[in-house]
């Protein structure tokens, strides 16, 4: 049978060091051991970094940057099953008014690197907006159906709970993978019509799904898209060819995932050569 457990909210200020460390003392007095902490801290001062002020600044940094920072001072060589910040997309791909979140959340995982580099955990979950629950479903505070239609993920709740695992896992020391754990770009359309505000920077252009010049006609028209080209195919070899060349390409998409899972595939060392063919091992 399930045992319901209540687990009391503590006030703090995470940007005081008297304040966290107080907090601190109480819940190793009246709570069990801490073995995971995680800084999900967030406050939103938009603005163009030209007009922002210096208390706009600071205001949306400090939870961040000191918070975490004091974190690390406090559980700075302590068991941890992790250590985590939470972090935005928009600091990943860039938005116009958010030059001081972006900022704050960069620091986090700069941190979070240096953590996993000193031989203890620390990760970065990096997240776009989450459908049903948090900020971005409270009001009009997001418009899901425009960022969708630019090109971010809109995750669920399950997806959150999946990204948070990968982050323990990834902000291990003896794991290979990065601290940083991102999801929410998507691929779009060349001429998709993007406001200049939310355009991507240059480095994600390969995000994006180009038209493919004909390689084989030599005529420089612009390729058609998969239905046509079967539609229009004129033999088998025509067929094998486009089928071919889709594949390869979501292939190439999915690559980071193959890898993955091709290192979870047990080896077996007893299996016979011709068994060890084709199989990975960790």
């Amino acid at each position: 049978m399930a045992t319901l457990v209540l687990i009391p909210p503590f006030c703090s200020d995470i940007t005081s060091r008297r304040s966290l460390y107080n907090c601190h003392k109480e819940i190793l007095k009246t709570m069990p051991e801490i073995t995971g902490v995680i800084n999900g801290a967030m406050i939103l001062q938009d603005g163009l970094f030209d007009t922002m002020t210096y208390e706009q600044f600071q205001k949306v940094i400090k939870p961040k940057v000191e918070g975490t920072r004091l974190l690390d001072e406090l559980f700075y060589s302590t068991p941890l099953d992790f250590f985590m910040v939470t972090s935005s997309i928009t600091s990943i791909t860039g938005l116009t008014g958010q030059s001081n979140y972006s900022a704050a959340n960069t620091f986090m995982t700069a941190l979070m690197y240096q953590r996993k580099k000193r031989g203890v955990v620390g990760s970065s979950m990096v997240i776009p907006a989450v459908a049903g629950v948090g900020y971005a479903a409270q009001g009009d505070n997001f418009d899901f159906n425009y960022f969708s239609s630019i090109g971010y993920i809109t995750i669920s709740e399950q997806d959150f709970r999946t990204l948070f695992a990968e982050a323990i896992i990834s902000g291990h020391p003896e794991s290979p993978e990065q601290a940083e754990v991102i999801t929410g770009v998507n691929y779009v359309p060349v001429n998709v019509k993007v406001n200049e505000a939310h355009r991507r920077d240059v480095k994600f252009s390969h995000f994006i799904i180009k038209e493919d010049q004909s390689g084989t006609s030599g005529t420089g028209k612009v390729a058609l898209r998969v239905k046509a080209q079967l539609q229009q195919a004129k033999t088998k070899e025509d067929i094998s060819t486009i089928i071919q060349g889709i594949v390869t390409l979501a292939l190439s998409r999915q690559a980071p995932t193959l890898t993955r899972l091709c290192r979870c595939i047990p080896y077996k060392a007893e299996a016979s050569p011709s068994d060890r063919r084709g199989r990975c091992s960790r």
